[in-house]
Order: structure tokens, then sequence, then C-alpha cells
């Protein structure tokens, strides 16, 4: 039986030549993405000693007023939420991510200044309203330099409304980062590094490149490799190009999927990454289709 997972653990990377061996003496950060809606694992029963931050995914952003729009559910939840983890393990950092399903509603939603202040008012009002600490911003395939441009303009505006809203207030500023993909360049245009470093606590580095080969489901192949012998799709090609794009190595969380995928062979004796093969399990560990010669690959 394949058990369910529910963490996408993610890992602070130092990548100067101070990098300490000994995890007591960094500053690494050690999060989680935390998927109450997808997963049946209760929040009591994750391990707080193992992380520094976890995730909630996800608040929507309602496509008309661009103000999040919780449900009667995320209501329930989030309280639920951050007061459990606290309970638990007080020096856990809570986070909410913000996460919107098209394109064209971040795209409206970042182009005019009234539409982002709409979402940057909410967003903050709600993460103190339910006692997250940080705010993380799920938007990764902007699709045009318009649209680069102004989530630049977005993080500027956002992070001068945290440090106001956490004077006027006398609280911590919340944290404030992202999730963007595995390189600055997607498409035919570029993230704006410039901003993401000014105003930015940290961004988290997605590494997922299995599907980025369109024949992904017809060979093995590795979920997400720090070097990839067959390509530059890999962990340390992306990192090289965010730091040669101006981002500090201490502005990257490395994002490790916490999940695999397994393929029944075509000749089991040709068994090795690119091997000619049918995926059989998808992300969450369902089997899709039963056979011989399965291999599973995380």
């Amino acid at each position: 039986m394949v058990p369910k997972i529910i963490m996408s653990v993610v890992f602070y990377i130092f990548l100067s030549i101070q990098l300490h061996t000994s995890m007591a003496q960094t500053n690494w950060i050690r999060a989680g993405f935390y998927m109450y809606n997808q997963y049946e694992f209760p929040i009591s029963e994750i391990n707080f000693a193992l992380f520094t931050h976890i995730i909630c995914e996800y608040a929507a952003v309602n496509s008309t007023s661009y103000q999040l729009s919780l449900s009667p559910a995320d209501e329930q939840h989030f309280p639920e939420f951050t007061h459990t983890i606290k309970q638990n393990n007080p020096s856990v950092a809570t986070m909410l991510s913000i996460h919107i399903n098209g394109d064209a509603t971040y795209s409206t939603m970042v182009s005019t200044s009234s539409n982002r202040k709409s979402f940057i008012d909410s967003s903050i009002k709600i993460a103190r309203r339910y006692g997250f600490e940080g705010l993380d911003f799920s938007w990764q395939f902007p699709a045009t330099s318009i649209d680069m441009f102004n989530m630049g303009i977005l993080f500027k505006e956002w992070k001068a409304a945290i440090d106001l809203e956490a004077t006027d207030s006398s609280r911590s500023a919340l944290i404030l980062t992202a999730k963007v993909y595995n390189t600055p360049k997607i498409y035919s245009t570029s993230y704006p590094i410039e901003s993401i470093q000014q105003h930015l606590d940290w961004v988290h580095f997605f590494v997922d490149y299995i599907k980025n080969d369109i024949s992904w489901d017809r060979h093995t192949s590795t979920e997400a490799s720090l070097y990839n012998p067959y390509d530059f799709d890999n962990a340390d090609c992306g990192i090289r190009e965010w730091i040669d794009g101006g981002l500090s190595a201490n502005k990257m969380v490395l994002t490790l999927p916490f999940y695999g995928f397994a393929w029944r062979l075509e000749n089991p004796m040709d068994n090795g990454i690119g091997a000619p093969a049918k995926v059989q399990l998808n992300l969450c560990g369902e089997l899709l289709d039963k056979g011989n010669n399965l291999v599973l690959l995380q």
C-alpha cells in the first residue's frame, strides 16, 4: 500500500563557502506545505520538531474584488491550523499560501494599483485575523513581460504595506515569500529578480522537472534531480541561473517534492533512468494500471 503524504518539504540552502556542516550552526529554514483539503492527515500528527515554518495551502482570490476569498471550511480550518501548531511548538512560524486558479485573475490583479491594494490589504487582514505570521504568493507561470513587471511592483507595494501595518500595530512584520519556477526565465520573459531580492524574505524554488519533459510518462526519470546527466533541467542549473540573474543564495529555499512515480517497464532488463516504460502511479500514489515489472523512483 502506498501511504498518503501531506508535506512537500523545503530546506533553506546556502551556496556560499561559508556554509556550515552542522544544522545547529546555521539559520536553515525547514518548512512544509500542508494541504488540508487534499489529504486526510490531522495537523496534530505532524512532527513539529522537524520544522521552522509550516505553510497552509491555500487561500483563493476573488476574481472580481481581488480580495482573499475564504470558504466556510477555510474559516474553520485556518484558526485550527495556527492554534494547533502554536500549541504543539510555539517556535514554528505559520504561513498562509495564496493561490489563484487561472493566470488571467492574477494578471488583472497585478495590473492596476487599486486591484493590487485590494489584494494586499485583504491578505494582511486575513493573516492577522487567523494568526498567520507570513504570506506566500504562488504564481509560478506568469506568461508575459508585463505580468512580470507588475508582479515586481506588487512585491514592492506589498512589503511597504506589511512594514506600515507592523509599525501601526506594534507587531512583528509578516514574512513575505513566493513560490517560483526552477529557472528565472520562463516562456520569453523573466521573473523580477531585483524586486524579489529587495522585497521578499525568500522564494520557494520549486523543483518538479519530470513533467517538463513532454514524454515524461513514457520513460523512467527522476522527479527532482540535483544533477541530470541528460540535460540542463535540474536543480543545480536552475540555482545557478537565479544567482547569475542577481538573486542571493540566502534568498532561496529549495523545494523537494515528497512523492514519487512508478512505471511499468517495457523490458525488465532495461531498468535504468530513461528506460522505456509506462507510468503506473500518479502524484498521490494511486495505482493507475496493474501490471508486472514495476519500478518506483523517488
